[in-house]
């Protein structure tokens, strides 16, 4: 394998911050990511679905250290009382959808007041566990 250590790497014709990119989107995943992010809600398991349940209730804390949605946030009249800061989300799901719902779910719901450190509180597999909750809890309560 000597024969190859001094010759560069070619960069195929890419300027520098292409090339930082390339890196940052292979880091965070790459295309095996891009498939997770696209997956349908409507394939969520009863798992996943619990999952966003007990995310949202609090009861497993967010990977990045942000506050449960339970903390603002209430379901109908069901799990415990709920915060009565924000609305009841018993709905949200019907009126903003899969993409809308997700971008605000990863931004958060006071993003101005978000410290940086925390702004990446949803992981992709709570994202998609929190959206499959949101989506079964406004099916359940037609």
């Amino acid at each position: 394998m000597d024969k190859f250590k001094p010759l560069r790497m070619p960069d195929m014709g890419l300027r520098p911050d292409e090339v930082s990119a390339l890196i940052d989107y292979l880091a965070s995943g790459g295309p095996e990511a891009d498939a997770k992010r696209a997956r349908r809600i409507d394939t969520a398991t009863p798992l996943e679905i619990e999952m966003g349940r007990v995310l949202f209730a609090g009861r497993r804390a967010l990977a990045g250290g942000g506050a449960s949605c339970f903390s603002c946030h209430r379901i109908g009249k069901d799990l415990g009382a709920g915060g009565t800061l924000g609305p009841d989300l018993s709905t949200v799901y019907a009126r903003y959808q899969d993409k809308a719902l997700g971008a605000v779910l990863t931004r958060g719901c006071f993003p101005g007041a978000v410290p940086q450190s925390v702004k990446a509180a949803v992981t992709d597999d709570e994202l998609f566990a929190l959206k499959a909750f949101l989506r079964s809890e406004g099916r359940n309560r037609r």
